[in-house]
């Protein structure tokens, strides 16, 4: 399980607590394929946390051999939904995520 940069920046942003992050990594690290694909993400998952007014949490699941990462969040009483340039974002960050494991998988570096 990996949290990036810009996903913690958001959380720092809307004041998650740590015991709320934990929860998050320990819900996603518990089924990293749950969620629903965003259309146009290149399989990037939004999961929910919490009810109507929770989390939304972008998680790029690569295959199990693979950590998940936690993209970015989003607090439902602050925005919506995640925005077309914002998922393309997190598209590009995807592809570059597959093609860097894809290389470490099969050069047998999976563990650097």
């Amino acid at each position: 399980m990996s949290e990036t940069a810009p996903y913690l920046a958001r959380c720092d942003r809307l004041g998650l607590t740590p015991d709320e992050r934990a929860r998050i990594v320990d819900q996603v690290a518990a089924d990293p394929s749950g969620g629903d694909v965003v259309r146009g993400s290149g399989g990037v998952r939004k999961v929910r946390f919490g009810g109507s007014g929770g989390y939304r949490v972008m998680v790029a699941y690569l295959g199990d051999r693979v950590p998940a990462y936690l993209l970015s969040i989003l607090s439902k009483g602050q925005q919506a939904s995640f925005t077309k340039a914002q998922i393309e974002v997190m598209h590009g960050l995807t592809k570059s995520l597959k093609r860097q494991w894809s290389l470490k998988l099969k050069e047998g570096r999976a563990d650097d």
